[in-house]
């Protein structure tokens, strides 16, 4: 089936001779040096943050990883891509990333460190290199019933430095790592000295982050400067998505990200790296979205940019002049399986859903317990934001010790389902979401101003209703464009599917 734009090979003299893309998954803006967070050590992205560009509400387009993948690497929309549910596929008439670049001459390897992100679906298409071998998908759990479902930087990066090394120039490499992602307890690898230096909060989520840096950022701008081309690159850092971490739970609990349409999930770190054209110490506080970075490599690299997508190249008006007053930069976001939709600009976030008030409101803890959760995480947050003043023992407590008040901890879960409503304990019960309807009946959920309200406690939607009549309006224009048929994978890959979300903690 013809793509929706013309394709064809361009020169190559002044391009870029290396392009790479790193994905680090789960990682939040507001945990990383460049961002002003002093809680991590992150001197590799630190130091392509100073010589390039930094985005500063750089904002995904879906709370999950393939659906967020498939944004970023068709620079569309997910309504229009047509991955929305788990089981769904690419749209065979968008091009790829990989497509435009291999048919332009580049040589393109990918190297998804997840299965969710594998060929079936579509993630493949144009990579001359597709690389997922299941010898390298060492880790397991009991949820996956023993199924593979992911594997390790080192492997990964040994195959891609080795692929791009014996390749042919220009080349066009993206690289996904896992290691900041939850994973189960007894499988996480982090060093010893990562686990004793960085708060375990969030499973050691700042001790992940300054490992990665060290782990898996190092060796990239190593092989760069190794093989002579970190004058003549383009990197791009970010994440596909961030995370919502209750800094008062224990070092096996997770916040999560498969659900709301939250500021701590939905906005990324975003660094561009091209000592060519962007000058050193860019910073850009204009909101962008993970659908610009397609459109900005192919204007990097010289190539037409497709008029269809939805994304718009980062070297244009966002990075040339401010914001003025009134400009409205729209960015989609949405989560389809489990009914949640919105439009975010720079001032207001608009959120719809499908969903009942209770079943809206069902996800979080009720009653008393949920103040007190509440209370608790505000005090430990407010002793994180100066940790200098803070006893070195919130910091560090053994495993020995949380292991001891597990019992605890899972008493005060069962106390919050019992807390719960019935119509709430029904909502928790609905299937996870895999056939379910995709965004019917939509009513308005929240609107939040964002400029006096970034944590999104109050609805303004009463207030400002011509606000939510004119975002409500371009949301519908904007789904309206979207394919009215969707594939999905074969029924023998569904239960495979299934169990690799399981995997990973999606529900």
């Amino acid at each position: 089936m013809p793509h929706l734009f013309g394709q064809g090979r361009q020169q190559m003299s002044d391009r870029p001779k290396a392009i790479i893309l790193v994905t680090l998954d789960c990682v939040r803006p507001d945990h990383l040096g460049c961002y002003g967070y002093r809680g991590v050590d992150t001197p590799n992205i630190d130091w392509f943050a100073e010589h390039g560009a930094v985005f500063e509400q750089a904002i995904c387009q879906a709370p999950n990883t393939w659906v967020s993948h498939a944004s970023l690497f068709t620079g569309c929309n997910p309504y229009k891509h047509g991955v929305r549910k788990p089981l769904s596929c690419l749209n065979p008439e968008v091009a790829t990333l990989a497509e435009l670049f291999a048919d332009a001459g580049y040589l393109t390897g990918g190297f998804p460190a997840h299965t969710l992100l594998g060929e079936a679906r579509g993630f493949g298409r144009g990579f001359h290199l597709y690389d997922l071998d299941e010898e390298d998908l060492r880790h397991r759990s009991s949820a996956a019933k023993g199924g593979r479902y992911y594997r390790e930087w080192s492997t990964m990066w040994r195959r891609a430095e080795a692929w791009a090394i014996r390749g042919q120039r220009p080349f066009l490499l993206w690289l996904h790592y896992m290691g900041t992602h939850k994973v189960p307890s007894q499988r996480l690898s982090l060093p010893r000295i990562y686990r004793e230096r960085y708060s375990c909060m969030g499973q050691f989520f700042d001790g992940k982050i300054s490992w990665a840096d060290h782990e898996c950022i190092g060796q990239i701008r190593t092989f760069l400067e190794k093989e002579g081309l970190l004058e003549e690159s383009v990197v791009f850092l970010f994440s596909d998505h961030g995370d919502e971490l209750p800094r008062s739970d224990p070092p096996y609990a997770w916040g999560g990200h498969d659900a709301k349409l939250l500021e701590c999930v939905m906005k990324v770190p975003l660094v561009m790296y091209c000592p060519k054209r962007i000058a050193s110490g860019t910073r850009v506080s204009q909101q962008v979205r993970l659908v610009d970075v397609l459109p900005t490599v192919l204007e990097l690299a010289g190539l037409p940019v497709p008029a269809h997508l939805d994304g718009e190249s980062l070297l244009g008006p966002a990075m040339q002049r401010p914001a003025t007053p009134g400009d409205e930069h729209y960015a989609y976001i949405e989560n389809a399986p489990k009914g949640w939709c919105g439009l975010r600009t720079e001032r207001w976030k608009l959120i719809m859903t499908d969903k009942s008030p209770e079943q809206a409101a069902a996800p979080g803890p009720g009653g008393l317990l949920a103040a007190l959760r509440k209370a608790v995480r505000a005090a430990a947050h407010s002793l994180a934001e100066d940790r200098e003043r803070a006893p070195s023992w919130l910091y560090g407590p053994s495993e020995a010790a949380y292991r001891m008040i597990r019992p605890v901890v899972r008493a005060s879960r069962t106390l919050r389902g019992l807390l719960r409503s019935p119509k709430a304990a029904s909502a928790q019960k609905r299937p996870k979401g895999v056939d379910r309807p995709l965004l019917a009946n939509l009513r308005v959920h929240a609107l939040y101003n964002l400029h006096l309200d970034p944590d999104e406690t109050t609805d303004v939607s009463a207030e400002h209703p011509e606000v939510v009549q004119r975002l409500r309006r371009r949301l519908r224009e904007m789904m309206a464009t979207g394919p009215r048929t969707a594939r999905e994978v074969s029924g023998t890959e569904r239960e495979e599917v299934q169990r690799r979300l399981e995997a990973l903690g999606y529900r």
